[in-house]
């Protein structure tokens, strides 16, 4: 499992919980997929 996926799980587990909106959660899988791109 990369270090993406992990991501993944952890926003998906907050926004499930209510912890955050299903915006929000994407918006952090955006700016994390984002910045794995320009590390590569």
């Amino acid at each position: 499992m990369t270090q993406r996926d992990r991501d993944r799980l952890v926003a998906l587990k907050k926004a499930r919980k209510g912890l955050i909106t299903q915006r929000e959660a994407a918006e952090e899988l955006g700016q994390r997929a984002s910045g794995m791109s320009a590390g590569c």
